[in-house]
């Protein structure tokens, strides 16, 4: 499986802008019906209320 991180990103709640890094898996790839090739990621951030 291969893993990237995208970085960067800045996260605004309640006014406040945080920048965040989020990891990312590479999931695969498929030819949509149009002859495209789609590919699929899976990433996932966790927001503390606090």
């Amino acid at each position: 499986m291969t893993t990237t991180t995208a970085t960067g990103l800045d996260l605004t709640i309640k006014g406040v802008t945080d920048s965040i890094t989020i990891p990312f898996a590479f999931e695969g790839s498929s030819a949509d019906p149009f002859g495209n090739t789609r590919l699929g990621f899976e990433g996932s951030a966790t927001i503390k209320n606090t």
